[in-house]
């Protein structure tokens, strides 16, 4: 029982943790001087209270990809529903969905704990390696001209034919 207190505890400061990341989002995309005049809340609604357009959920988009990367797929989540639920759709919502995926993508073991927890206790530990440096950039060389073929030699001209010599006379 203790733990279901923590677990509800942790969602609990999670869901504020949240709600606060998506309440600075939402001022980055539509200015502080809107949101003063409305206070953001998991009841706050995307259509009727902030009246956010199309372009500012592609930017919100773009936001919590930034932030939660690609766990978090807010075009996703939108496609899920119909046109009447996107318009009724509140930030709470929007919190919550964030919540289970992240929660979910840290419930799962990551590659490198699985192997090391398979790995036998005499192994040695796993280091890291140095980090890969790039090299100099790589370049196109010139192309090579290719030299034109040179033209057979021209036969040599014929001799002209001898004159007949004078027979001397004797």
């Amino acid at each position: 029982m203790a733990s279901d207190t923590t677990d509800s505890a942790a969602r609990t400061a999670g869901t504020a943790g949240i709600l606060a990341e998506i309440t600075g989002m939402l001022v980055e995309i539509v200015g502080d001087e809107f949101l003063l005049a409305e206070e953001v809340t998991m009841k706050t609604t995307f259509n009727a209270d902030l009246a956010l357009e199309s372009i500012e959920f592609v930017a919100l988009a773009e936001l919590l990809h930034q932030r939660y990367g690609r766990e978090v797929d807010l075009m996703g989540f939108l496609a899920e529903k119909d046109m009447e639920e996107i318009l009724a759709m509140s930030v709470g919502e929007l919190v919550e969905h964030i919540g289970r995926v992240t929660h979910a993508a840290l419930s799962r073991p990551r590659p490198e704990t699985v192997t090391a927890a398979a790995a036998p206790a005499t192994a040695a530990p796993v280091t890291a390696t140095a980090p890969v440096t790039a090299t100099a950039p790589v370049t196109a060389a010139a192309p090579t001209p290719v030299p034109k073929p040179t033209p057979p030699p021209k036969p040599a001209p014929k001799p002209a034919p001898a004159a007949p010599t004078p027979a001397k006379a004797g």
